[in-house]
Protein backbone atom coordinates (compact mmCIF):
# COMPACT_ATOMS: atom_id res chain seq x y z
CA UNK A 1 0.00 0.00 0.00
CA UNK A 2 1.27 3.72 -0.87
CA UNK A 3 2.22 5.95 1.81
CA UNK A 4 -0.06 8.22 0.44
CA UNK A 5 -3.05 5.77 1.61
CA UNK A 6 -1.65 5.60 4.95
CA UNK A 7 -0.49 9.00 5.50
CA UNK A 8 -3.33 11.04 4.82
CA UNK A 9 -6.42 8.52 5.61
CA UNK A 10 -5.39 6.45 9.65
CA UNK A 11 -5.85 2.77 9.33
CA UNK A 12 -8.85 3.11 6.82
CA UNK A 13 -11.78 2.08 5.98
CA UNK A 14 -14.29 -1.00 7.03
CA UNK A 15 -17.45 -1.56 5.32
CA UNK A 16 -20.09 -3.65 6.88
CA UNK A 17 -22.42 -5.19 3.54
CA UNK A 18 -24.09 -8.02 4.86
CA UNK A 19 -27.35 -8.95 3.21
CA UNK A 20 -28.48 -10.82 0.51
CA UNK A 21 -28.45 -9.94 -3.39
CA UNK A 22 -27.07 -7.14 -5.42
CA UNK A 23 -28.09 -4.44 -3.26
CA UNK A 24 -25.79 -4.23 -0.14
CA UNK A 25 -22.99 -5.21 -2.31
CA UNK A 26 -23.71 -2.75 -5.37
CA UNK A 27 -23.46 0.38 -2.51
CA UNK A 28 -20.89 -0.57 -0.78
CA UNK A 29 -18.34 -1.16 -3.83
CA UNK A 30 -19.80 2.32 -5.23
CA UNK A 31 -18.43 3.73 -1.83
CA UNK A 32 -15.37 1.39 -1.39
CA UNK A 33 -14.18 1.60 -5.03
CA UNK A 34 -13.62 5.56 -5.11
CA UNK A 35 -12.77 6.27 -1.28
CA UNK A 36 -9.95 3.05 -1.86
CA UNK A 37 -8.32 5.66 -4.16
CA UNK A 38 -6.80 7.54 -0.79
CA UNK A 39 -6.89 4.30 1.87
CA UNK A 40 -7.48 1.30 2.46
CA UNK A 41 -11.19 -0.34 2.59
CA UNK A 42 -12.23 -3.42 3.98
CA UNK A 43 -15.88 -4.82 2.46
CA UNK A 44 -17.81 -7.24 4.20
CA UNK A 45 -20.43 -9.50 2.07
CA UNK A 46 -22.21 -12.42 2.07
CA UNK A 47 -23.48 -11.66 -1.30
CA UNK A 48 -23.94 -14.86 -3.51
CA UNK A 49 -22.84 -12.50 -6.35
CA UNK A 50 -19.61 -11.63 -5.02
CA UNK A 51 -17.27 -14.19 -6.19
CA UNK A 52 -18.23 -12.51 -9.81
CA UNK A 53 -17.00 -8.70 -9.07
CA UNK A 54 -14.00 -9.49 -7.08
CA UNK A 55 -11.95 -9.67 -10.54
CA UNK A 56 -12.74 -6.31 -10.98
CA UNK A 57 -12.60 -4.63 -7.74
CA UNK A 58 -9.76 -6.00 -5.69
CA UNK A 59 -6.60 -4.13 -5.11
CA UNK A 60 -4.36 -3.37 -3.12
CA UNK A 61 -6.24 -0.81 -1.08
CA UNK A 62 -9.62 -2.49 -1.44
CA UNK A 63 -10.43 -5.65 0.31
CA UNK A 64 -13.09 -8.19 0.00
CA UNK A 65 -14.28 -10.47 2.52
CA UNK A 66 -16.91 -12.92 2.27
CA UNK A 67 -18.90 -14.77 4.98
CA UNK A 68 -19.04 -18.56 4.19
CA UNK A 69 -22.56 -19.49 2.68
CA UNK A 70 -24.68 -21.84 5.36
CA UNK A 71 -23.17 -21.05 8.21
CA UNK A 72 -25.51 -20.58 11.42
CA UNK A 73 -26.22 -17.70 13.35
CA UNK A 74 -23.53 -18.22 15.90
CA UNK A 75 -21.07 -18.66 13.42
CA UNK A 76 -22.04 -16.08 10.94
CA UNK A 77 -21.75 -13.59 14.83
CA UNK A 78 -18.47 -15.58 15.60
CA UNK A 79 -17.14 -14.43 11.97
CA UNK A 80 -17.89 -11.04 12.02
CA UNK A 81 -16.37 -10.14 15.06
CA UNK A 82 -13.48 -12.04 14.72
CA UNK A 83 -12.52 -10.12 11.02
CA UNK A 84 -13.75 -6.98 13.00
CA UNK A 85 -11.11 -7.66 15.78
CA UNK A 86 -7.93 -8.91 13.68
CA UNK A 87 -8.33 -6.02 10.95
CA UNK A 88 -6.91 -2.46 10.94
CA UNK A 89 -9.33 0.54 10.47
CA UNK A 90 -10.54 3.94 12.54
CA UNK A 91 -13.90 4.28 10.69
CA UNK A 92 -16.41 1.26 10.56
CA UNK A 93 -19.00 1.98 8.12
CA UNK A 94 -22.27 -0.09 8.28
CA UNK A 95 -25.03 -0.20 5.51
CA UNK A 96 -28.82 -0.50 6.54
CA UNK A 97 -28.41 -2.64 10.06
CA UNK A 98 -26.92 -0.68 12.62
CA UNK A 99 -27.01 -3.81 15.15
CA UNK A 100 -25.68 -5.98 12.55
CA UNK A 101 -27.68 -8.04 10.35
CA UNK A 102 -28.25 -10.66 12.82
CA UNK A 103 -27.63 -8.09 16.19
CA UNK A 104 -23.75 -9.09 16.34
CA UNK A 105 -22.64 -5.12 16.13
CA UNK A 106 -25.11 -4.68 18.99
CA UNK A 107 -22.49 -5.23 21.72
CA UNK A 108 -19.64 -4.45 19.71
CA UNK A 109 -20.39 -0.79 18.90
CA UNK A 110 -20.49 0.75 22.09
CA UNK A 111 -17.28 -0.90 23.28
CA UNK A 112 -15.15 0.85 20.66
CA UNK A 113 -14.41 4.41 21.65
CA UNK A 114 -11.74 5.02 19.35
CA UNK A 115 -13.47 4.06 16.29
CA UNK A 116 -15.99 6.31 13.83
CA UNK A 117 -19.06 4.52 13.66
CA UNK A 118 -21.03 5.76 9.63
CA UNK A 119 -24.71 4.20 9.40
CA UNK A 120 -25.93 4.19 5.15
CA UNK A 121 -29.36 4.54 5.95
CA UNK A 122 -31.87 4.10 3.06
CA UNK A 123 -36.07 2.73 3.49
CA UNK A 124 -36.49 0.49 6.07
CA UNK A 125 -39.40 -1.25 7.66
CA UNK A 126 -40.74 0.51 10.44
CA UNK A 127 -41.46 -2.78 12.38
CA UNK A 128 -37.86 -3.25 12.26
CA UNK A 129 -37.19 0.20 13.51
CA UNK A 130 -39.41 0.25 16.67
CA UNK A 131 -39.10 -3.45 17.55
CA UNK A 132 -35.21 -3.25 17.81
CA UNK A 133 -34.89 0.77 19.23
CA UNK A 134 -32.99 1.56 16.02
CA UNK A 135 -33.51 5.26 16.02
CA UNK A 136 -32.25 5.73 19.73
CA UNK A 137 -29.44 3.02 19.20
CA UNK A 138 -28.12 4.68 15.90
CA UNK A 139 -28.64 8.12 18.05
CA UNK A 140 -26.21 7.01 20.62
CA UNK A 141 -23.54 5.30 18.79
CA UNK A 142 -23.23 6.56 15.70
CA UNK A 143 -20.98 9.38 14.61
CA UNK A 144 -23.08 10.33 11.53
CA UNK A 145 -25.90 8.75 9.50
CA UNK A 146 -25.77 8.48 5.37
CA UNK A 147 -28.87 8.74 3.49
CA UNK A 148 -28.15 7.90 -0.18
CA UNK A 149 -31.04 9.70 -1.97
CA UNK A 150 -34.32 8.11 0.25
CA UNK A 151 -34.66 11.56 1.94
CA UNK A 152 -37.78 10.35 4.03
CA UNK A 153 -35.78 7.11 5.36
CA UNK A 154 -37.15 6.80 8.76
CA UNK A 155 -34.22 7.96 11.04
CA UNK A 156 -33.76 11.00 8.44
CA UNK A 157 -34.84 13.88 11.85
CA UNK A 158 -31.67 12.64 13.64
CA UNK A 159 -29.26 15.59 13.87
CA UNK A 160 -26.04 13.43 12.52
CA UNK A 161 -28.55 12.79 8.98
CA UNK A 162 -26.99 13.84 5.90
CA UNK A 163 -28.61 13.17 2.62
CA UNK A 164 -26.87 13.20 -0.14
CA UNK A 165 -27.46 11.93 -3.96
CA UNK A 166 -27.78 8.20 -4.69
CA UNK A 167 -24.41 6.25 -4.91
CA UNK A 168 -24.37 4.65 -8.22
CA UNK A 169 -22.20 1.90 -9.20
CA UNK A 170 -20.83 4.70 -12.76
CA UNK A 171 -20.85 8.72 -12.72
CA UNK A 172 -22.05 9.32 -16.34
CA UNK A 173 -18.50 10.27 -17.75
CA UNK A 174 -17.51 6.53 -16.81
CA UNK A 175 -19.91 4.61 -18.59
CA UNK A 176 -18.73 2.02 -21.13
CA UNK A 177 -19.06 3.69 -24.84
CA UNK A 178 -22.24 3.09 -26.29
CA UNK A 179 -21.57 2.02 -29.84
CA UNK A 180 -19.09 -0.50 -27.89
CA UNK A 181 -21.63 -2.54 -25.95
CA UNK A 182 -24.00 -3.06 -28.85
CA UNK A 183 -21.50 -4.47 -30.72
CA UNK A 184 -20.08 -6.76 -28.05
CA UNK A 185 -23.69 -7.92 -27.09
CA UNK A 186 -25.35 -7.80 -30.85
CA UNK A 187 -27.86 -5.13 -29.86
CA UNK A 188 -29.54 -4.24 -32.93
CA UNK A 189 -29.47 -0.38 -33.54
CA UNK A 190 -32.68 -0.48 -35.23
CA UNK A 191 -35.13 -1.63 -32.82
CA UNK A 192 -36.31 -1.06 -29.10
CA UNK A 193 -34.35 -2.51 -26.55
CA UNK A 194 -36.14 -3.56 -23.59
CA UNK A 195 -34.00 -5.19 -20.70
CA UNK A 196 -34.76 -7.28 -18.00
CA UNK A 197 -32.77 -7.11 -14.59
CA UNK A 198 -32.61 -10.24 -13.52
CA UNK A 199 -31.02 -9.04 -9.83
CA UNK A 200 -32.51 -9.83 -6.20
CA UNK A 201 -31.93 -13.34 -4.92
CA UNK A 202 -30.84 -16.17 -6.79
CA UNK A 203 -34.20 -18.14 -6.62
CA UNK A 204 -35.93 -15.47 -8.59
CA UNK A 205 -33.78 -15.47 -11.64
CA UNK A 206 -36.14 -18.48 -13.16
CA UNK A 207 -38.84 -15.72 -13.43
CA UNK A 208 -37.02 -13.19 -14.83
CA UNK A 209 -35.71 -16.04 -17.47
CA UNK A 210 -39.60 -16.66 -18.37
CA UNK A 211 -40.21 -12.61 -18.45
CA UNK A 212 -37.20 -12.22 -20.92
CA UNK A 213 -38.90 -15.45 -23.46
CA UNK A 214 -42.78 -13.92 -23.05
CA UNK A 215 -41.80 -10.63 -24.10
CA UNK A 216 -39.36 -11.55 -26.87
CA UNK A 217 -42.61 -13.65 -28.33
CA UNK A 218 -45.43 -11.44 -27.55
CA UNK A 219 -43.50 -8.33 -28.69
CA UNK A 220 -41.63 -9.78 -32.13
CA UNK A 221 -40.63 -6.08 -33.19
CA UNK A 222 -38.58 -5.45 -30.19
CA UNK A 223 -35.46 -6.85 -28.76
CA UNK A 224 -35.54 -8.56 -25.36
CA UNK A 225 -32.19 -9.28 -23.47
CA UNK A 226 -31.64 -10.11 -19.72
CA UNK A 227 -29.16 -8.58 -18.20
CA UNK A 228 -28.52 -11.37 -15.10
CA UNK A 229 -24.78 -12.41 -13.07
CA UNK A 230 -26.23 -16.24 -14.86
CA UNK A 231 -28.33 -17.34 -17.26
CA UNK A 232 -31.38 -18.08 -16.03
CA UNK A 233 -32.72 -21.69 -16.78
CA UNK A 234 -35.79 -20.61 -18.14
CA UNK A 235 -33.99 -17.88 -20.87
CA UNK A 236 -32.04 -18.48 -23.96
CA UNK A 237 -28.44 -17.90 -23.67
CA UNK A 238 -29.00 -15.78 -27.19
CA UNK A 239 -30.58 -12.73 -24.89
CA UNK A 240 -28.32 -12.79 -21.75
CA UNK A 241 -25.95 -10.66 -20.97
CA UNK A 242 -23.62 -10.91 -18.14
CA UNK A 243 -22.00 -7.24 -17.45
CA UNK A 244 -21.38 -5.62 -14.16
CA UNK A 245 -21.92 -2.99 -12.90
CA UNK A 246 -25.07 -3.03 -15.01
CA UNK A 247 -25.51 0.75 -15.33
CA UNK A 248 -23.79 0.43 -18.43
CA UNK A 249 -26.30 -1.85 -20.37
CA UNK A 250 -29.45 -0.01 -18.77
CA UNK A 251 -27.97 3.03 -20.84
CA UNK A 252 -29.02 0.87 -24.25
CA UNK A 253 -32.32 0.55 -23.19
CA UNK A 254 -35.41 2.13 -24.09
CA UNK A 255 -37.23 0.28 -21.07
CA UNK A 256 -36.27 -1.58 -18.37
CA UNK A 257 -37.93 -4.73 -16.19
CA UNK A 258 -36.75 -5.24 -12.94
CA UNK A 259 -37.55 -5.46 -9.25
CA UNK A 260 -38.06 -2.43 -6.68
CA UNK A 261 -34.72 -2.62 -5.22
CA UNK A 262 -32.65 0.34 -3.98
CA UNK A 263 -30.37 0.34 -6.68
CA UNK A 264 -32.29 -0.44 -10.11
CA UNK A 265 -34.72 2.28 -8.91
CA UNK A 266 -32.13 4.74 -8.52
CA UNK A 267 -29.88 3.28 -11.39
CA UNK A 268 -32.88 4.11 -13.87
CA UNK A 269 -34.28 7.34 -12.18
CA UNK A 270 -30.51 8.54 -13.06
CA UNK A 271 -30.24 7.80 -16.34
CA UNK A 272 -33.67 8.90 -17.47
CA UNK A 273 -34.77 4.90 -18.15
CA UNK A 274 -38.92 3.93 -17.50
CA UNK A 275 -39.00 0.88 -15.05
CA UNK A 276 -41.45 -1.49 -15.03
CA UNK A 277 -41.07 -2.93 -11.79
CA UNK A 278 -42.23 -5.59 -9.68
CA UNK A 279 -42.63 -5.47 -5.58
CA UNK A 280 -40.66 -8.42 -4.65
CA UNK A 281 -41.07 -9.01 -0.52
CA UNK A 282 -38.27 -8.42 1.90
CA UNK A 283 -38.20 -8.53 5.04
CA UNK A 284 -36.47 -5.34 5.85
CA UNK A 285 -37.14 -3.52 2.16
CA UNK A 286 -40.44 -1.77 1.06
CA UNK A 287 -39.95 -1.88 -2.74
CA UNK A 288 -43.68 -1.22 -3.52
CA UNK A 289 -43.23 2.16 -1.83
CA UNK A 290 -40.11 2.91 -3.65
CA UNK A 291 -41.42 2.12 -6.87
CA UNK A 292 -44.50 4.89 -6.43
CA UNK A 293 -42.38 6.99 -4.97
CA UNK A 294 -39.49 7.12 -8.04
CA UNK A 295 -42.17 7.10 -10.54
CA UNK A 296 -41.46 3.58 -11.86
CA UNK A 297 -44.52 1.32 -13.49
CA UNK A 298 -45.76 -0.84 -10.52
CA UNK A 299 -46.62 -3.97 -11.86
CA UNK A 300 -48.66 -6.24 -9.71
CA UNK A 301 -47.95 -9.73 -8.46
CA UNK A 302 -51.02 -11.21 -9.47
CA UNK A 303 -50.80 -9.25 -13.06
CA UNK A 304 -46.94 -11.43 -13.66
CA UNK A 305 -45.71 -11.87 -17.04
CA UNK A 306 -48.58 -10.48 -18.90
CA UNK A 307 -48.64 -7.51 -16.72
CA UNK A 308 -45.23 -6.48 -17.69
CA UNK A 309 -45.55 -7.01 -21.24
CA UNK A 310 -48.65 -5.59 -21.57
CA UNK A 311 -47.08 -2.33 -19.64
CA UNK A 312 -44.01 -2.58 -22.25
CA UNK A 313 -46.49 -2.64 -24.92
CA UNK A 314 -48.26 0.33 -23.52
CA UNK A 315 -44.72 2.62 -23.07
CA UNK A 316 -43.46 1.78 -26.58
CA UNK A 317 -46.47 2.08 -28.38
CA UNK A 318 -49.01 -0.35 -29.71
CA UNK A 319 -48.50 -2.70 -32.35
CA UNK A 320 -47.46 -0.86 -35.60
CA UNK A 321 -46.67 2.58 -33.14
CA UNK A 322 -43.48 1.68 -31.79
CA UNK A 323 -40.79 4.98 -31.38
CA UNK A 324 -38.72 4.98 -33.64
CA UNK A 325 -34.57 3.68 -33.80
CA UNK A 326 -32.30 5.66 -31.44
CA UNK A 327 -35.27 7.49 -29.98
CA UNK A 328 -36.03 7.43 -26.23
CA UNK A 329 -39.61 6.35 -24.91
CA UNK A 330 -41.19 9.55 -24.27
CA UNK A 331 -44.02 7.93 -21.66
CA UNK A 332 -42.07 7.72 -18.58
CA UNK A 333 -43.10 10.12 -15.78
CA UNK A 334 -40.38 9.15 -13.05
CA UNK A 335 -38.35 12.96 -13.56
CA UNK A 336 -42.01 15.02 -12.77
CA UNK A 337 -42.70 12.79 -10.50
CA UNK A 338 -39.20 12.62 -8.65
CA UNK A 339 -39.16 16.18 -8.63
CA UNK A 340 -43.12 16.36 -6.82
CA UNK A 341 -43.10 13.59 -4.62
CA UNK A 342 -39.28 13.11 -3.68
CA UNK A 343 -38.46 16.88 -3.82
CA UNK A 344 -41.47 17.46 -1.65
CA UNK A 345 -40.08 15.53 1.02
CA UNK A 346 -36.43 16.50 0.41
CA UNK A 347 -38.08 20.12 1.34
CA UNK A 348 -36.34 21.46 -2.42
CA UNK A 349 -34.68 18.35 -3.86
CA UNK A 350 -30.72 18.05 -3.05
CA UNK A 351 -30.45 21.68 -1.13
CA UNK A 352 -29.80 22.63 2.25
CA UNK A 353 -33.19 22.21 3.69
CA UNK A 354 -32.55 24.52 6.97
CA UNK A 355 -30.34 24.80 10.26
CA UNK A 356 -32.79 22.91 12.88
CA UNK A 357 -30.88 19.90 13.35
CA UNK A 358 -32.49 18.21 10.14
CA UNK A 359 -30.91 16.47 7.26
CA UNK A 360 -28.91 18.74 4.90
CA UNK A 361 -28.86 17.46 1.43
CA UNK A 362 -25.75 18.37 -1.12
CA UNK A 363 -26.18 20.11 -4.35
CA UNK A 364 -22.61 18.80 -5.63
CA UNK A 365 -21.76 15.35 -6.90
CA UNK A 366 -23.77 16.36 -10.74
CA UNK A 367 -21.76 14.84 -13.71
CA UNK A 368 -22.62 15.16 -17.08
CA UNK A 369 -26.72 14.87 -16.28
CA UNK A 370 -26.87 13.11 -12.92
CA UNK A 371 -25.65 13.05 -9.95
CA UNK A 372 -23.71 10.77 -7.95
CA UNK A 373 -23.61 11.39 -4.30
CA UNK A 374 -20.65 8.76 -3.11
CA UNK A 375 -17.96 11.73 -3.04
CA UNK A 376 -20.25 13.74 -1.05
CA UNK A 377 -20.71 11.05 1.59
CA UNK A 378 -17.10 10.58 1.70
CA UNK A 379 -16.35 14.39 2.60
CA UNK A 380 -19.23 13.76 5.38
CA UNK A 381 -17.17 10.59 6.24
CA UNK A 382 -13.65 12.38 6.52
CA UNK A 383 -15.79 15.29 8.86
CA UNK A 384 -17.13 12.70 11.25
CA UNK A 385 -13.74 10.54 11.69
CA UNK A 386 -11.96 13.50 12.37
CA UNK A 387 -14.35 15.07 14.65
CA UNK A 388 -14.56 11.54 16.36
CA UNK A 389 -10.74 11.65 16.87
CA UNK A 390 -10.35 15.39 18.53
CA UNK A 391 -13.38 14.17 21.03
CA UNK A 392 -11.06 11.01 21.82
CA UNK A 393 -8.28 13.11 22.23
CA UNK A 394 -9.91 15.73 24.42
CA UNK A 395 -11.31 12.95 26.59
CA UNK A 396 -7.73 11.31 26.69
CA UNK A 397 -6.52 14.70 27.51
CA UNK A 398 -9.20 15.14 30.38
CA UNK A 399 -9.14 11.38 31.88
CA UNK A 400 -5.23 11.54 32.16
CA UNK A 401 -5.19 14.27 34.31
CA UNK A 402 -8.10 13.12 36.33
CA UNK A 403 -6.17 9.74 36.66
CA UNK A 404 -3.07 11.57 37.64
CA UNK A 405 -4.88 14.03 40.55
CA UNK A 406 -6.36 11.02 41.36
CA UNK A 407 -2.84 9.31 42.24
CA UNK A 408 -1.33 12.22 43.94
Amino acid sequence: MSGKILMNSGLGWFIYALGSGWGHLNRALSLAQVAAQDRPVHVLTNSPYAQQVLPAVESASLKLHQLPAKVSVHQAKAFVESLLHRTAYDCLIVDTFPRGLVGELSQLIPKQSNICHVLVHRDLNPAYIRAKAIAQYTRQHYDGILIPGECAAPLAHLPQAKVTAPWLSRSAADLLNFQQLQSQWNISESLPLVVVCGSGQPEELAFWGQVTEQMATALPAIAVRCLAASCPPTCSPDRWIAHWPGMDVLQLADVVVGGGGYNLIHECEALGKPLVAFAWPRRYDRQAQRIERYGAYLVRTIEGEEGAIATVNLLLGSAGHLEQPGQSVSAHPAPDKLSDKVKANCASGYAHVDTSGHAHVDTSGHAHGYANGVRDAISHIQTWRTNHELNNDSNAYGCSHSSYFANV
